[in-house]
């Protein structure tokens, strides 16, 4: 009885919410022998249940034919929904292709294209790496966790001490030694992922930094030159953007009006939500796709979990 009453409270939400586009954010995607204790991320056969189920119930955009559907027509399309990838972790090319290939699904990537050219990865990698390596001496699993929260309030400039302090110069991040799911896509990698015809490529910012700690010139730059760099690399034109972090202090407003001035047409947000035809398309909300299982998926998809909240607000 109660599996019947939940399937129809999930038939009714999707419903109410019809009008508002469900924009999932995914990490990284992992075999399904494998788990992570630092950051999130999403097992293939949980991966491959979502699109199937997404396919199958909603109509799939990237995220820039979404935005011009709604500039064209001033509203979105019932029961539209997006599948964004951030970082730009391999993964993406190695698991989540094959499953967006397997339904052609559509979906959107943000990377940041100074540290594909340093060959590097997102600094909270470079930290969970070293102490992997023991290079970071007596430092426990709880003083990791603290140590990444701490860098997360200094600006780029004093990160890059602070990492250079902490690590030391014995260390030395090696991709090719490194888990694949720390490792971040190539040119080459992308310009594979490009060719499936699936996958939008957006800017994720030059190197990851949390753009609320940073100056408006590095703002801009964070900003503007990441995407004439993926333009001139995939020679496409660019237009998505997704926030560093993407929680409300990780910006400001000058931020926003950054990305309308270096010529993007929309932005996505860490922020939980399901956007209306009346919201700022440089702040769309989001919500993650490191679910527990995919009963709470649906819960999420199907807006249930979007209705209980508003219910919640409003008593």
């Amino acid at each position: 009885m109660l599996g019947f009453q939940w399937m129809g409270i999930n038939h009714l939400c999707k419903y109410l919410t019809r009008s508002r586009p469900r924009i999932i954010m995914f990490h990284k995607i992992y075999p399904d022998c494998e788990s992570d204790k630092y950051s999130e991320y999403t097992l293939v056969r949980q991966l491959d249940k979502i699109v199937a189920y997404s396919a199958k119930n909603y109509t799939l955009f990237k995220l820039k034919d979404l935005i011009q559907y709604r500039k064209q027509n001033g509203y979105y399309p019932n029961n539209a929904l997006v599948l964004t990838f951030d970082d730009g972790f391999k993964s993406v090319l190695d698991y989540a292709l094959p499953v967006l290939k397997k339904y052609q699904a559509p979906a959107t990537l943000f990377v940041c294209p100074q540290l594909i050219d340093d060959n590097t990865t997102i600094w909270p990698e470079l930290l969970f790496d070293a102490y992997e390596n023991k290079a970071l001496g007596n430092t426990n699993y709880q003083e990791l966790i603290a140590l990444v929260t701490k860098m997360k309030s200094l600006n780029n400039a004093q990160r890059k001490v602070e990492l250079q302090k902490v690590i030391g110069s014995a260390y030395q991040y090696i991709p090719i030694k490194a888990p694949v799911n720390r490792q971040l896509l190539s040119w080459d990698n992308l310009k594979t992922i490009q060719a499936s015809g699936l996958i939008e490529i957006g800017s994720h910012s030059m190197t990851h930094p949390i753009l609320a700690n940073e100056s408006e010139a590095q703002v801009m730059h964070e900003v503007k030159a990441s995407k004439q760099r993926i333009e001139n690399m995939l020679g496409q034109a660019l237009v998505s953007f997704c926030y560093p972090n993407g929680q409300e202090d990780d910006y400001k407003k000058n931020d926003v009006e950054a990305l309308s001035t270096s010529g993007y047409l929309c932005a996505v947000t860490a922020s939980f939500g399901l956007p209306s035809a009346s919201t700022n398309e440089y702040l769309l909300p989001r919500f993650g796709g490191d679910f527990e299982s995919f009963l709470q998926a649906r819960k999420y998809i199907d807006g249930v979990e979007f209705m209980q909240r508003r219910l919640l607000d409003r008593t």
